[in-house]
């Protein structure tokens, strides 16, 4: 019963660890995916503006 508990306590903590990295690199991407955009917004303004 005890080890049952603990168990379960330690599967719900790596569990909510991973979400919790899955949810950073969530926020990395959405950061990467920006500065690419911007990149290319940038590099397209500096072809027409020229």
């Amino acid at each position: 019963m005890l080890t049952e508990s603990v168990e379960t306590a330690q599967y719900s903590s790596v569990l909510n660890e991973k979400e919790s990295i899955d949810c950073k690199l969530q926020i990395q991407k959405r950061v990467l995916d920006f500065r690419k955009v911007r990149l290319f917004t940038y590099r397209l303004a500096v072809i027409f503006f020229k």
